[in-house]
């Protein structure tokens, strides 16, 4: 299989109806009810999730952490997101997800997942309150990574920043930290 699948098998998903599923190597997610399978990531993929969660976890103020999917956000009984990084304040965590308002998202693209990345995901990320929402392109052998820095304003996320390759991308906010795009999938 490739690329993110959605299967509307119920009419509306629920989390109950999420946990139940067997572990079968796919994330899966639910957006407003409607259930989202995507396939394992590629190792590009996977060295910018780390790396974004390293730098990340270094910079979290205090009352803050870090994570990396699986980990679900689940604001309503029909979503359930899996970001590929966030940045939680502790309040909003329970033993088992959060439920509470992230301080920030990322999600790295994937072929099959960048169309609901950049829509329906940021659609909803933005409605949930989120304040940050970063996408990061890793690229390819043909194309350089990039990072783009949307800030929610007036309900809606705004670009503030973008690098492409080796360019710098000095991050403001609650989590402030500076980065190469390059940097982020380059192998050590």
């Amino acid at each position: 299989m490739v690329g993110m699948v959605t299967t509307p098998v119920r009419a509306r998903w629920t989390h109950e109806e999420l946990d139940a599923l067997p572990d079968d190597g796919m994330r899966h997610e639910l957006l407003d009810g409607v259930l989202l399978v995507s396939p394992s990531p590629a190792t590009r993929h996977q060295r910018a999730v780390t790396r974004v969660w390293q730098l990340l976890d270094a910079a979290c103020p205090p009352g803050h952490e870090a994570f990396v999917a699986p980990f679900d956000w689940r604001p309503d009984a029909t979503t359930s997101l899996e970001p590929d990084v966030l940045v939680v304040p502790r309040e909003a965590l329970t033993d088992a997800n959060v439920t509470g308002t992230p301080t920030l998202v990322v999600e790295v693209l994937s072929p099959g997942t960048a169309r609901i990345d950049r829509t329906a995901k940021m659609s909803r990320y933005a409605d949930g309150g989120i304040g940050q929402y970063w996408l990061v392109d890793p690229g390819d052998d043909e194309r350089a990574a990039i990072v783009e820095i949307y800030d929610l304003t007036d309900g809606l996320y705004r670009l503030q920043a973008r690098a492409v390759g080796d360019e710098e991308l000095a991050v403001a906010g609650l989590v402030a930290v500076t980065l190469r795009p390059a940097d982020l999938v380059r192998p050590r």
